[in-house]
């Protein structure tokens, strides 16, 4: 739909358009670039600054810097947008935990504790996101509509899934 790329490393994210491939905008003023999520029903996207515990939000359209929530969570990681919810999530590795992120408001709206430290999730779009622990090697499934972990399943043999 957009036709960008956006690519994070270090303190900034650079848009390139996909059909010139060339750079076309940087976000800057970042302490510690992760994850980026895209939500195009309000022209937004959110990036996680894990290094200043805050979740980043821009325009689409002009690339511009919207505001900077600051949230709860320790070290935000991986972030993802759940269409069930009409939520972002940014999972926190150092406080086990994700934070809810508001599309419209764009404030934090609560906290889901996961029970170890995460790495990257997926929503099935129904009301379920799924995300690995790091740490416990094991993955867990978030009902989005209580925001509470349902099921936890162990991923041995595998060890640290990222």
């Amino acid at each position: 739909m957009n036709n960008h790329l956006f690519v994070s490393h270090g303190t900034s994210v650079n848009v390139i358009d996909l059909k010139t491939e060339a750079p076309i905008a940087v976000i800057d003023d970042m302490k510690g670039v992760h994850g980026i999520a895209v939500v195009n029903e309000v022209n937004k996207g959110f990036i996680t600054d894990g290094r200043d515990n805050a979740v980043v939000v821009f325009d689409l359209t002009t690339f511009k810097t919207i505001k900077t929530i600051k949230i709860t969570g320790d070290k935000p990681d991986a972030i993802m947008y759940d269409p069930f919810s009409k939520k972002v999530l940014a999972f926190c590795g150092d406080s086990n935990n994700a934070c809810v992120v508001d599309i419209n408001s764009l404030t934090q709206t609560g906290t889901i504790d996961l029970g170890g430290a995460p790495e990257f999730a997926v929503s099935d779009g129904k009301g379920l996101v799924y995300n690995n622990l790091e740490d416990k090697s094991s993955l867990v499934i978030v009902d989005m509509t209580t925001m509470k972990v349902i099921h936890t399943y162990p991923l041995a043999p595998c060890g640290g899934p990222t």
